[in-house]
């Protein structure tokens, strides 16, 4: 008669297994969230500056009025940066949960990056104007304006529109998230490459909302009974109790 493996162990994996994803569901709805509160700090946190056909003049009057907010802006930026790579990593974790949405979700995080990236510039050109308007003339200011804005909101719009197509796509398929939530990404991803500040605004409230779904769907793997049994112990790698 072979041995029969205790029900304690596979009570045990189970729970822990039930633990990691609620912890790893929690912290990515929490990156969302903090993401969504930063971006907004970058994008309020600083009048509209000067369009790409202002005059020089004005340009360099806008900066030395604004000087300080632009180097705050510069800070703040950078911390939207760090926390939206973070959400971003996690978020393509999450997604991967279903094997068949991995290479999905792997486009997804390069787009997240190049996002990353078009918001290390902003800050980058934020703290050379910060510079700069001290003695640079104003054919430079001129020109570091236009850079900012036209280099910037391109690539960052592209980076929309990658992380939410593919992300977008991967839910709908596979249902991971609510597929409304795919859905909404699609639009945004659409409309970043229409306008860029669309892409910008929508990754910001797409962020949020898919936050706080993860915040509570952690909520409810944490207080909802898990049941062991040969499905859940396959999941975490347990061979099935022998019979007598």
């Amino acid at each position: 008669m072979a041995p029969r493996r205790s029900p304690t162990l596979a009570q045990a994996a189970v729970a822990r297994e039930t633990s990691l994803t609620s912890r790893m569901t929690r912290w990515t709805g929490t990156a969302g969230v903090l993401f969504f509160v930063a971006l907004a700090g970058a994008i309020l946190g600083l009048p509209n500056p000067p369009g790409t056909d202002a005059s020089a003049t004005r340009i360099v009057t806008f900066y030395r009025h604004h000087r300080d907010a632009v180097l705050v802006n510069a800070y703040v930026t950078e911390v939207a940066v760090i926390v939206g790579l973070a959400f971003f990593w996690y978020l393509r974790e999450y997604v991967c949960t279903v094997p068949e949405n991995r290479r999905l979700a792997t486009l997804g995080f390069i787009g997240g990056v190049l996002l990353a990236v078009s918001g290390g510039l902003s800050a980058g050109f934020n703290q050379v104007v910060f510079d700069g308007v001290k003695h640079l003339d104003p054919g430079s200011m001129q020109l570091l304006n236009t850079l900012g804005q036209d280099q910037t909101n391109y690539l960052g719009g592209i980076g929309v529109t990658v992380l939410l197509g593919a992300t977008g796509i991967a839910v709908i398929r596979s249902g991971v998230l609510p597929r409304w939530l795919g859905w909404l990404g699609m639009v945004f991803a659409v409309g970043s490459l229409v306008i860029s500040f669309i892409g910008l605004a929508g990754i910001g409230l797409w962020s949020l909302i898919t936050g706080i779904v993860l915040i509570i769907r952690a909520g409810h793997l944490t207080t909802t009974p898990r049941v062991s049994g040969p499905p859940l112990e396959r999941a975490v790698g347990i061979p099935p109790l022998a019979g007598p």
